[in-house]
């Protein structure tokens, strides 16, 4: 299958800015999903604040 484009919003908890970050979402099998995520315009807007990405998921989300 072709991935899919889509997105998540994300709220600055610094300055509670809007961040739109595009996920591209691609099965690989019927049970098999493959997530990618665009983080550059939050890792831009989080150079303005005293900030740290943070990618690992947390547990409930694995």
């Amino acid at each position: 299958m072709r991935p899919e484009p889509t997105a998540a919003l994300a709220q600055c908890p610094a300055c509670d800015e809007p961040l739109i970050i595009p996920v591209r979402l691609r099965h690989a099998s019927r049970t098999v999903v493959h997530l990618g995520f665009d983080l550059s315009q939050a890792r831009e807007h989080l150079a303005t604040h005293e900030a740290r990405i943070t990618t690992e998921l947390p547990p409930t989300a694995r």
